[in-house]
């Protein structure tokens, strides 16, 4: 490698400001996620630059580009449809931009090998940890210890005339100021935090001090703030995750036990789609579903919330199909506003039908990709670990938490295309992207 190359002696000032973004995209500092979006998307160009004036290899790009042409194209719904008539002109450019550029960056940073994984994984960690604790300080501050059992008997209190549930809610960082947030909303990134904890398997509190001692503190910080409001639902969801973990480490050099993980894994995945899939031909067909079916696909507790969501999508107007490409945004919409609990259906209603099986091919492929990862990457285990445990806790506890409405007492649409932590985590399904194609590292023990 010339030293002398422009590239090769500023790599580390991009490195620097990439981590920066990402930082800040975590925490959310100011409230302006689109801000660090198109902050992002502008690195994303950088590192390319830099990167193509390192080593020029174009061949090592091609792989990546189907995971960023999936978010391309979704992203572009998103911000052209019905829905994006919402949200200002700038949110919808930083909409179009952010989703594939921030996948992008990620790999990009890999690629200049200027910082260790470990390092960036402490990044986007530490600005985790620093949003969980503010939030926590200020809900202990503002309500005290086991505020919802102390509530309980009387959880209602008046704002502005109108009643409002204190077990509900959490004190959160919202821009410059505490106000009250869904507990929902607060509680992922307790989530992403305590996804730190697995990562201890694979450290020694002798040999490996410092890093035993950090990676303990914001998975405990996380740990302690879901026990504290508390949401022990979320708790559960750590620990499926951290299923991974326990099977990296102690299992995976019996093959059976890697497969029987994998098949299962894909079992539960086809059914979640198949699931899907017939409960919109019910709805489609006019809820012809009688019996077990019926109770199944209409009458749960979950699908009562879902159906009214794919009624919108599927609706037939003048004749024609619409809502394909996502809902229209309104504020008097109550299909809108209306919570499924669930990620899958709200991207129903951002980018309709067809972007969010767009958005289930790039997982499938992510996930491919994620599996390559753990089976060539050279990281270190625990970074491994740490990585795919934070991974697999977003999207799940997404699937089962997700709020539209982020705060009690103010109209705040929380779309989840739009969200920063979402761009967090493409950036590290970017930084841990793995080639399928190339040969086998040897890891370092």
């Amino acid at each position: 490698m010339d030293k002398n190359n422009f590239f090769v002696k500023n790599k580390s000032i991009l490195t620097f400001l990439i981590l920066e973004v990402i930082a800040l995209t975590a925490f959310n500092f100011g409230n302006v996620g689109h801000v660090f979006g198109l902050a992002g998307s502008v690195l994303a160009i950088f590192g390319f630059v830099f990167v193509m004036g390192i080593n020029k290899d174009y061949k090592s790009l091609l792989p990546v580009l189907i995971p960023v042409g999936l978010l391309l194209v979704i992203s572009l719904i998103g911000s052209v449809n019905s829905f994006s008539k919402g949200f200002a002109t700038l949110s919808n450019i930083s909409l179009l931009f952010s989703l594939p550029c921030f996948l992008a960056l990620g790999f990009f940073l890999r690629k200049l090998d200027d910082v260790k994984p470990r390092t960036v994984l402490l990044v986007v960690g530490g600005a985790f940890a620093a949003i969980t604790l503010c939030g926590l300080f200020s809900t202990l501050i503002e309500y005290g210890f086991f505020y919802k059992e102390i509530y309980k008997a009387k959880p209602n209190y008046y704002y502005n005339g109108i009643p409002y549930d204190v077990t509900k809610e959490m004190y959160w960082l919202n821009g410059f100021e505490f106000s009250e947030v869904y507990i929902e909303y607060g509680s992922l990134f307790a989530v992403l935090c305590a996804a730190f904890l697995p990562g201890l398997l694979f450290l020694s509190p002798k040999k490996d001090k410092q890093d035993f001692i950090i990676c303990a503190a914001i998975g405990a910080l996380g740990v302690i703030t879901l026990l504290l409001i508390p949401n022990i639902k979320a708790i559960l969801i750590v620990a499926f995750a951290s299923l991974f973990a326990f099977v990296y480490k102690f299992l995976r050099n019996h093959e059976k036990v890697l497969k029987i993980t994998g098949i299962s894994f894909v079992v539960l995945v086809g059914l979640a789609l198949l699931f899907f899939i017939v409960a919109l031909i019910n709805v489609g067909i006019g809820y012809k579903f009688t019996g077990i079916l019926n109770r199944l696909f209409v009458q749960n507790r979950y699908m009562v919330k879902v159906t009214p969501i794919f009624e919108e999508v599927l609706v037939k107007v003048g004749g024609k199909l619409t809502n394909l490409f996502g809902i229209r945004l309104l504020a008097d919409d109550t299909v809108l506003w209306m919570e499924s609990g669930m990620f899958e259906v709200q991207l129903i209603k951002e980018v309709g039908l067809i972007g969010t099986l767009l958005f289930a091919a790039f997982l499938i492929v992510s996930g491919w990709f994620m599996f390559h990862y753990i089976k060539k990457s050279k990281d270190e285990d625990r970074v491994k670990s740490i990585f795919i445990v934070m991974i697999l806790a977003y999207f799940i506890y997404e699937t089962l938490f997700y709020v539209v409405s982020i705060a009690p007492h103010i109209d705040s649409y929380g779309a989840f295309l739009r969200s920063p932590s979402l761009l967090v985590i493409l950036f590290i399904l970017g930084y841990i992207f793995t080639n399928p194609f190339e040969k086998e590292e040897k890891e370092n023990e």
